[in-house]
């Protein structure tokens, strides 16, 4: 994980995103909906990588299936009194926070793994474990909800999110496991732990002579405290990182670590690198980008007061629908915003 833009063999790429009969296949009707959220458009070329439509539209599934989970937890608040006095405009705030960054990370690094990058290559092979990782702890959020929110028990009346969603996570874990573990030798474990702490000094020394590697480092870096941040600290701070409340803070932190990753992909992979990888860069950089800007245009929204009021606008929503924004660490707040602000920056 520590290499900067290695590929290890030739890349073969498909010429079409159609099926035996010569229609489009599944797979290929995902990503050009994939391409359209992650603003890429790359080349269709034919790869040797067997499990790439069934990891595509596993991946479309995951995006759904999270779309879904957060609806349904979110559309409602599990207190009544709590419930009635929020109203529609304040949970369709919170739905749009939930989807606002995992939605086109997710849409990129599909997109990425689907159409740019060898099964080989560095890039690929980051994402898939990261996708891997991402992918398990969503399924775990679900299906052992109460564990991750509080208590709150938010799916066991709903079978379909809990068994349906769960399994949906599960497997694309799976297909991203044997993706990446076809795309190495030797020991995995090893692998991972030389990987991993590779890529820990790489971000804490970036190039600064080149073009916004010390920004990719620097978000990269913001967005991995803000993964862990949820799973060590109590509330009202451990909301801060996603502020999806009690309910899904903590389950949306696969998708701040795959944000992360998608940010150090970023960092590695430098001007010098090929054209596939320069093209997978790109959609990175816009999934990055545009998930970074929208959080951080709600969290503004936010405190300015368009949900009932707050710091520029009449009213006392801010103080009585986020709480925990108001009463949070301030260092922890302020890592949340300049992690993406400094992204936004970065990849837009």
């Amino acid at each position: 994980a520590g290499e900067r833009g290695a590929a290890t063999s030739p890349r073969n790429f498909p010429p079409s995103c159609t099926g035996a009969s010569g229609g489009r296949s599944l797979a290929g009707e995902s990503f050009a909906r994939l391409n359209i959220v992650a603003g890429g458009a790359i080349e269709n070329n034919e790869s040797s990588d067997p499990l790439r439509s069934i990891r595509t539209s596993l991946g479309v599934a995951s995006i759904l299936s999270w779309m879904t989970v957060s609806y349904s937890a979110l559309s409602s608040h599990p207190t009544p009194s709590v419930d009635a006095a929020c109203g529609f405009r304040h949970n369709a705030f919170t739905i749009a926070q939930a989807w606002a960054f995992p939605v086109p990370v997710l849409a990129s690094t599909i997109s990425v793994l689907h159409k740019s990058v060898s099964p080989l290559s560095a890039i690929s092979r980051r994402l898939n474990l990261a996708l891997t990782t991402a992918s398990l702890w969503t399924a775990a959020a679900v299906f052992f909800g109460p564990k991750f929110s509080v208590g709150y028990d938010l799916f066991s009346s709903k079978p379909f999110i809990l068994y349906g969603c769960s399994i949906v996570h599960i497997l694309t874990a799976v297909v991203t496991l044997a993706s990446w573990s076809r795309s190495i030798a030797g020991n995995h474990f090893s692998r991972i732990v030389r990987g991993c702490t590779n890529s820990f000094f790489d971000l804490l020394s970036p190039d600064t002579s080149k073009h916004n590697d010390s920004l990719y480092a620097l978000g990269s870096l913001g967005l991995f405290v803000l993964t862990l941040l949820p799973q060590l600290v109590a509330f009202p701070t451990a909301t801060i990182p996603t502020l999806l409340g009690k309910r899904l803070s903590r389950a949306a932190s696969g998708f701040t670590w795959l944000g992360s990753v998608g940010a150090y992909c970023l960092l590695m992979n430098d001007s010098g690198s090929s054209n596939e990888d320069q093209d997978a860069s790109r959609v990175l950089r816009r999934g990055l980008g545009i998930g970074s800007a929208a959080h951080l245009a709600l969290v503004i929204a936010k405190i300015v007061g368009l949900d009932g009021g707050g710091l520029l606008l009449a009213g006392n929503g801010l103080k009585e629908y986020y709480p925990s924004l108001v009463g949070a660490s301030g260092a922890a707040s302020f890592t949340m915003i300049l992690t993406y602000l400094v992204l936004a920056f970065a990849c837009l």
